[in-house]
């Protein structure tokens, strides 16, 4: 099995031409995304705005907006539900997805026929592993004994050679761990100069027998409920939402998972309109998931939708202790009685009613 991990450039804006021009997508102060002279000037997302002043200083910047890329991101994340065996593609300019095997010509294929649709530029790293990936995509070229460089036009990937597996792990810098790693110390790796696998005593023994899993490649699934009507819905929307969240929090109940991310999508004549919240903490409980969702309703769509859509994302699998959280049974706590109070029995309690001897008189 190949993993690919992909970095998307020039992306498809709503369907639509690019604008014209040298231009730079911003998003907060880094840059989100670049026209194809950008591109091959080497601008990549995550650089900082401000390095654009000597890089790129003639470029438009344009702000980002999320709608500009629904389409895009709607569509790859559909062609790789029908293609990759998992995939986690969290924004539409980057994501891993796994596939059976991978060579030049199912690349070529996939590049020529296929990306063209959402973007002009791609960078890619092909692995057995997702470590592996990521770091071929951004450092590739500077390892040309340790994997093959395909091209196509604009496109680009770094395929690892099978019998360099373990010079790669042995290669790879310490910086592409993942800090929920056993074992794993940054500071006291730097503190002894420490930079790759290799450096580190039985790091890659460690590695190699070790199977984890990275977060950011579990299945990003996505739980989708939608309705479609004859006329647009005028009236009603909020008991609508309440029906359709409880189908999605049914569904998230079944598959023991929960959910940080909601959205809702309203279409309409006059086009759609996104709300969409993510919270820090997943829920698989009915109540909070309708309730997320109504929080998403503080204001009515502009326009009476003809087509409801409801989505929960970021899926993660629940925790044996989580599982409980919603459903567990309520403890009753054992009241402990003063110290200065005497217990008295069920007997003495029924006796005192009709034995006045008995009433009031200490045991």
């Amino acid at each position: 099995m190949a993993i690919i991990y992909w970095r998307l450039g020039h992306l498809m804006r709503n369907g639509q031409s690019q604008p014209q021009g040298s231009y730079i997508v911003r998003r907060g102060n880094s840059v989100y995304d670049a026209d194809t002279v950008g591109w091959g000037k080497g601008v990549r997302p995550g650089m900082a705005l401000q390095e654009m002043k000597w890089r790129y200083p003639e470029a438009a910047i344009i702000s980002w907006r999320q709608e500009d890329y629904q389409q895009a991101y709607s569509e790859i994340c559909e062609w790789l539900k029908g293609h990759a065996e998992f995939y986690s593609q969290k924004d539409v300019q980057s994501g891993y997805w796994s596939y059976p095997g991978m060579d030049f010509g199912q690349w070529r294929r996939l590049v020529t026929d296929t990306l063209p649709r959402w973007a002009s530029r791609t960078v890619m790293g092909i692995a057995p592993h997702p470590l592996l990936a990521e770091w071929m995509s951004q450092e590739g070229a500077q390892y040309p004994d340790l994997a093959e460089h395909w091209a196509q036009e604009y496109h680009e990937a770094y395929a690892v050679l099978t019998d360099k597996i373990e010079i790669l792990w042995k290669t790879l810098p310490l910086r592409y761990l993942p800090e929920a790693l056993p074992g794993h110390s940054a500071k006291d790796w730097k503190k002894r100069g420490w930079v790759r696998v290799g450096d580190v005593p039985h790091l890659y023994s460690t590695l190699s027998q070790r199977h984890f899993v990275m977060p950011d490649v579990e299945n990003e699934g996505v739980i989708h409920v939608e309705k479609r009507f004859d006329t647009p819905v005028q009236q009603g929307l909020p008991e609508l939402i309440r029906v359709m969240a409880g189908e999605i929090a049914q569904t998230l109940h079944n598959q023991r998972q929960g959910s940080r991310q909601l959205r809702i999508v309203w279409e309409s004549e006059q086009g759609d309109e996104i709300r969409e919240r993510t919270w820090p903490v997943q829920t698989e409980s009915p109540q909070q998931v309708v309730t997320r969702f109504l929080t998403l309703l503080s204001a009515l769509p502009h326009d009476p939708p003809e087509r409801v859509v409801l989505e929960a994302r970021q899926l993660d699998s629940l925790k044996a202790g989580q599982l409980t959280w919603w459903a567990a049974p309520v403890e009753r706590r054992a009241h402990s009685l003063p110290e200065w109070e005497v217990p008295v029995s069920r007997r003495d309690k029924l006796l005192q009613y009709w034995d006045p001897w008995r009433a009031g008189q200490p045991h």
